[in-house]
């Protein structure tokens, strides 16, 4: 039997009305629908990472193993995600939707110069991929 989260129930018990004040429980559903994205896409990643590996495209076998590093990398937290959305919406014990965290970022690092550097670095590694497979 499945544990009934009651942060997230639709019982009247424990609502009082001395103010203006209202709760709306629903699920983040920007936030699942990036999450079960994320498990697609990196899922998607893995299996053409390793068969671009396998065929070696691109002259090498180097191409594809990085396509399948980048799309673990997008589908290991898809899928993390993904999982404390579906035992929450079941209800089990221990998973709320509240574990899920919000969509918009408050910290310092989603600037964009923090994104133009993590793209440099990105196209740097690309690069030196593509030039150890020219060496040949």
């Amino acid at each position: 039997m499945a544990y009934v989260d009651r942060a997230f129930s639709i019982s009247d018990e424990g609502i009082t009305m001395d103010g203006a004040y209202v709760v709306h429980h629903r699920p983040p559903v920007k936030e699942i629908a990036l999450a079960v994205g994320l498990l697609v896409l990196g899922a998607l990643g893995v299996v053409l990472g390793i068969i671009m590996a396998a065929n070696e495209v691109g002259g090498d076998r180097t191409h594809g193993v990085l396509f399948a590093i980048l799309g673990s990398m997008l589908f290991i937290p898809g899928f993390y995600y993904t999982r404390i959305a579906y035992y929450a919406y079941k209800g089990y014990k221990g998973f709320s939707f509240s574990n899920i965290p919000p969509t918009v970022c408050y910290n310092i690092t989603c600037t964009r110069f923090s994104c133009y550097v993590e793209l440099d670095i990105l196209l740097v590694i690309v690069k030196l991929a593509s030039n150890g497979s020219n060496k040949r």
